[in-house]
C-alpha cells in the first residue's frame, strides 16, 4: 500500500479517551479480550487518508506525505490501534526514529493515547538507543561485555591518535580528528574494515584501513565501542547467528519507522537472509516468513526529502522501496 495524505490537516493535540470508551491502557492489561468500536475515540480528528493507515494493520506499509501533515501521529495513533485491537502486545512493538527528541515526542503521544500501558513499550527509541538495548544482551559475541562503555568524540580522537603516533605518522599532517569522521562514515556504510574498498585507504598514504582495524581491536580490549559501532555490532550479531535473527523475528509482530527516508545504511544494514533475498537491519523484523510461519508488518512513514544532515550518512538512494520487504512466496 502506498499511502498519501499531503493536504491532510491535524491541527490541536491527541484527544483524551472518553469515560464511556476503554482506556488502551485496561485493554492492554486484560489480555486484549476487547477491541474497540469503529468509531474508537483515538481515532476522531484523523481525516480519511490518515485513517486509512492507521487501519492497515497487515503487509507492508508505506506513508508518504510532506512535512506538518501529521506523519508521526499517525504512526503512534497506527501503534495505539494495534494494542487496543489485540494485534500484538507493548514489547512485540518496534518503533524507531530518527531523534532522540522525536523518540521522545513518540513516547509521549502513546502515553497520552494509552496511559499506562506505554510503560511496557520497551522498543520505542532511536536505531542507536534499540541496538545498544540489544548489544547489551548479546555483547559477548562481539567480543564486549555487557558493562562497555560509549566513547565520546574526544575520547575517540585521542584514542586514534595515540594509535596514529604509535604507527610514526605525522599527526599534525595525518590528524585523529579526520581519520574519526573516515571511519564514522565507514560505519554509517557498514563496513568494517575488511570491507574498506582500496580505492578509500587513503588516509595516510594507504594506512587507513590498518589503523581502522588496530581502532577496533583496541576497543574491544578496553571494552568499549563509538557511536557508529552501536549499528554496526548489531549487523554483525545478526549477520553471524542466524538462530539469534529467528529469536528477535519471534519477539517482534510489527515494525514501525518514523523518517524512513533518513535511514542510513548502518541503519538500513544490508546482508543476505536465509531466505537468500535482501534483508535489512530491520530485518531482526523483516516481513520474511520466520519463527514457525509468522509474517511481519512494516510500517514507514516518510517524507519525500530527506531532512538529516549531512554527517548522518543518510542518502536519496539508502532506503529501499517497500517491495523489497515483501514476504516470500508461500
Amino acid at each position: 500500500m502506498l499511502g498519501s495524505f499531503a493536504d491532510a490537516t491535524c491541527a490541536g493535540a491527541a484527544r483524551t479517551l472518553s469515560a464511556a470508551q476503554p482506556r488502551l491502557s485496561d485493554l492492554a492489561s486484560d489480555g486484549f479480550t476487547r477491541a474497540p468500536a469503529s468509531d474508537a475515540a483515538y481515532l476522531e480528528g484523523l481525516n480519511p487518508e490518515q485513517r486509512e493507515a492507521v487501519l492497515a494493520t497487515e503487509g507492508p506499509v508505506l506513508v508518504l506525505a510532506g512535512a506538518g501533515t501529521g506523519k508521526t501521529r499517525v504512526l503512534t495513533t497506527r501503534l495505539a490501534h494495534i494494542l487496543a485491537t489485540g494485534r500484538a502486545r507493548p514489547w512485540e512493538l518496534l518503533a524507531v526514529t530518527f531523534t532522540n527528541k522525536a523518540a521522545r515526542e513518540m513516547r509521549e503521544r502513546i502515553g497520552h493515547l494509552i496511559g499506562d500501558a506505554a510503560e511496557g513499550l520497551r522498543w520505542v527509541g532511536t536505531f542507536h538507543s534499540v541496538s545498544a538495548q540489544i548489544l547489551r544482551r548479546h555483547a559477548e559475541l562481539v567480543g564486549l561485555r555487557s558493562n562497555y562503555t560509549i566513547l565520546d568524540v574526544d575520547d575517540q580522537e585521542r584514542l586514534l591518535k595515540q594509535l596514529i603516533e604509535a604507527e610514526n605518522i605525522d599527526s599534525k599532517r595525518w590528524t585523529a580528528k579526520t581519520l574519526a569522521n573516515l571511519i564514522d562514515g565507514w560505519k554509517n556504510r557498514g563496513l568494517t574494515p575488511d570491507r574498506l574498498p582500496a580505492d578509500e585507504n587513503t588516509f595516510a598514504n594507504g594506512r587507513a584501513q590498518a589503523l581502522y582495524a588496530q581502532y577496533q581491536d583496541r576497543l574491544r580490549v578496553l571494552n568499549a565501542c563509538d557511536f557508529g559501532d552501536l549499528l554496526l555490532h548489531n549487523i554483525i550479531l545478526f549477520s553471524r547467528n542466524p538462530d539469534l535473527l529467528a529469536e528477535y523475528h519471534r519477539r517482534f509482530r510489527y515494525l514501525l519507522v518514523d523518517e524512513y527516508q533518513d535511514t542510513n545504511v548502518a541503519q538500513y544494514g544490508s546482508w543476505p537472509d536465509r531466505t537468500g533475498t535482501s534483508a535489512a537491519w530491520a530485518t531482526t523484523t523483516s516481513p520474511s516468513t520466520a519463527g514457525g510461519g509468522r509474517r511481519w508488518t512494516t510500517f514507514s512513514v516518510s517524507s519525500a526529502t530527506s531532512r538529516a544532515p549531512r554527517w548522518s550518512g543518510s542518502s536519496a538512494t539508502t532506503a529501499p522501496p517497500l517491495t523489497s520487504w515483501a514476504p516470500p512466496p508461500g
